[in-house]
């Protein structure tokens, strides 16, 4: 290969010739090493990330139609979901199932945590219970419950777990919960739950790929956030319900009944 033919090849290709040298070959061709120190090319997993950052910057145009999770608080249709799921949308849906399909209003909202109180003009028997005040503490084990990318994995709940595991959320937010359980698009507003059944969070995001690593140079791994219930108690009034003592398998299949998939544009 002469020198004009390696000038020409794409940094990202310069990268991966040489990656795939020192992984499959174990030598390094002196030509692509005597490029890669040309370029100053830092052809490790971060920094091919950090140049797939600087040529791809994140769009800032918010999709016409968005999908989220919900989960009803009282008998009487509210029904709480992640504001940013609803912000500045016209019509939004909550499918009570497969065949039923219901218009709501924006009853309560706050934007700056990220909540939203929805109301339906249809009951719901099964709603979920708020846990105690301040009552989440790290490492207790957690789950939750939603319709993340329906698109593409369906319509049906899928459930996730993991832990908490820090009590305020990036750089130290006071009003989030950082856990370990894997959300993606369209968990968002769904609710995080413990192992009583009780609602400690509202899931609301999750580490943005691009700007995680543009920030500390490395991948995120199981970063994720959720508001915590304390902040929703001031939106709604709630019912005051005798607390049962449930078996897991009760406590899973409970919430399955009491969530929903919001579709709002």
């Amino acid at each position: 290969m002469s020198r004009e033919e390696r000038r020409q090849i794409s940094d990202e290709c310069l990268c991966n010739a040489y990656n795939f040298r020192r992984a499959w070959v174990g030598s390094e061709q002196p030509e692509i090493v005597a490029e890669v120190m040309r370029r100053g090319l830092d052809c490790s997993a971060a920094g091919q990330a950090r140049r797939i950052l600087q040529e791809n910057p994140q769009p800032t145009v918010t999709p016409e139609r968005s999908y989220g999770s919900g989960f009803a608080v009282s008998a009487e249709g509210h029904i709480v979901t992640a504001y940013h799921v609803v912000e500045r949308k016209k019509a939004i849906k909550v499918h009570l199932s497969k065949t039923s399909l219901v218009s709501a209003r924006i009853l309560y909202s706050d934007s700056v945590n990220d909540l939203a109180v929805l109301k339906i003009e249809s009951s719901t028997p099964n709603f979920l219970q708020l846990a105690p005040m301040r009552s989440v503490r790290i490492g207790d084990r957690v789950f939750t419950m939603g319709f993340p990318v329906s698109s593409v994995l369906g319509e049906s709940p899928k459930y996730t777990e993991g832990v908490v595991s820090s009590l305020t959320g990036a750089k130290g937010a006071v009003p989030f919960l950082q856990i370990t359980v894997p959300v993606q698009p369209g968990n968002s507003g769904g609710p995080l739950v413990d192992e009583k059944g009780e609602v400690v969070g509202i899931i609301t995001s999750t580490a943005a790929i691009l700007a995680f690593v543009k920030e500390s140079g490395t991948l995120p791994q199981n970063v994720n956030w959720a508001v915590k219930a304390d902040y929703l108690r001031p939106m709604v009034e709630l019912p005051k319900v005798e607390q049962k003592q449930l078996s897991r398998e009760q406590v899973i299949a409970h919430v399955n009944k009491s969530i929903f998939l919001i579709d709002a544009e």
